[in-house]
């Protein structure tokens, strides 16, 4: 996905200084082109858990929401924030509330769950 370039004296990712503008990344923010490749794989990830939302306008959850699908959502919250990434919760009131990444917590964590995700033969070891 092609996102807004900006400029920013580190990655948010990794933390090495950047010489050019980097992409924005709504919810993760400003990452250099190595750390922007790697989030590729983790795009796909979410895509496949059907929440690429959270990055950009959000995840809107409803009263409605199935309860198998919100048992799908919390679990996948839940490897997120293992991940190294905070997710917001934001209440638009009593019957729905919207999921964003809210940041980054743990560079390393993530930067390792990135890498495990760009690489296919090891997250089929896994599963």
């Amino acid at each position: 996905m092609k996102r807004p370039r900006a400029r920013a004296e580190r990655c948010a990712l990794c933390g090495r200084p950047l010489k050019r503008p980097g992409r924005r990344v709504p919810g993760v923010g400003v990452l250099g082109p190595e750390c922007h490749r790697k989030l590729g794989a983790f795009e796909h990830f979410l895509e496949r858990h059907g929440a690429l939302e959270l990055i950009g306008a959000g995840l809107e959850v409803h009263r409605t929401t199935p309860p198998k699908r919100l048992e799908e959502l919390q679990a996948l919250f839940i490897r997120l924030e293992r991940a190294g990434l905070r997710v917001r919760r934001e209440d638009r009131g009593p019957d729905r509330a919207v999921f964003h990444l809210a940041g980054v917590a743990s560079r390393t964590r993530l930067q390792k769950e990135l890498e495990r995700l760009g690489n296919p033969q090891r997250e089929r070891r896994c599963a």
